[in-house]
């Protein structure tokens, strides 16, 4: 009796072991990092307001695909209250981050990444509708 329990702490251990060491290599998976060149000085993160700097970014970038007829990814980006209900639940910034990266912005593209930044500080100011 008392080697049918040795042989069961014994499977526990190996079986413990086993598992930390899954924990241990799944862990160590690399992350991808997106690298995105940084935008010009001349990158405005101050003077934003939806007319003029968020509503053409939207236009051109992502109203073909989110719109009232065409909701990519269950995502209405038509008007300017469809467009802050996704600023403000985070889902406008995890699209461009997530699935949109490389659509978005590349790594030539300081133009992409300024309006990366300009999107954020808007959202950062409450999203206005200035």
């Amino acid at each position: 009796m008392k080697k049918n329990k040795i042989n069961g702490n014994m499977k526990l251990l190996i079986f413990s072991i086993l598992g930390v060491f899954s924990l241990f290599i799944i862990s160590c998976e690399k992350d991808e990092i997106l690298k995105v060149q940084q935008p010009t000085s001349s990158c405005d993160t101050v003077n934003i307001t939806y007319k003029t700097t968020i509503e053409p970014i939207i236009i051109e970038k992502c109203k073909g695909c989110h719109n009232n007829t065409t909701q990519r990814g269950g995502i209405n980006l038509e008007g300017y209250e469809n467009i802050k209900a996704s600023a403000i639940s985070g889902e406008l910034i995890n699209s461009i981050e997530g699935s949109m990266s490389g659509y978005f912005y590349t790594l030539k593209d300081t133009n992409s990444s300024c309006e990366f930044l300009q999107l954020k500080a808007w959202i950062n100011k409450g999203a206005p509708n200035d």
